[in-house]
């Protein structure tokens, strides 16, 4: 096992001793897929869906504002929160304009990064409205 998988692990180990503090949630991944017709040449793009299961902890990102990457900080704003979730967890990549919908409300996603062994995402966000439990959903 080489050293960046075992840092994955080792963070997946740590949500899972963390216990309450992680939630699970649904994301919903929508990402045009091309798709090539050669009868006509033409390249149309269907949506398609991904819904995975991932753990995150989602903190005040005005508490750790000091602590912030710096491509988070340049974005942030008073209110914003920020989601921390297992690299292993996270089959897919988030963009900016991204949904997390928590408690009735939705969190638009400004900002992510994933520490250079990848084994966490950090996902800054700014709530923008009401929605349904716990569900983030990406667009490409």
């Amino acid at each position: 096992m080489g050293l960046q998988s075992t840092i994955q692990n080792l963070v997946g180990t740590a949500f899972t001793a963390i216990g309450d503090l992680q939630q699970l949630h649904d994301y919903i991944h929508e990402g045009q897929e091309p798709d090539y017709d050669p009868t006509s040449g033409d390249i149309t793009s269907d949506v398609a869906t991904v819904t995975l299961q991932v753990r995150a902890v989602v903190l005040s990102a005005e508490a750790t504002v000091d602590k912030l990457p710096t491509s988070l900080a340049e974005v942030f704003r008073p209110g914003d929160q920020l989601a921390l979730i297992p690299g292993v967890d996270m089959t897919i990549s988030p963009t900016t304009g991204d949904k997390l919908v928590k408690d009735d409300d939705t969190w638009l996603v400004k900002g992510f990064v994933l520490d250079p062994a990848g084994g966490l995402w950090q996902v800054l966000m700014t709530r923008v409205g009401g929605g349904a439990d716990g569900v983030l959903v990406f667009h490409e």
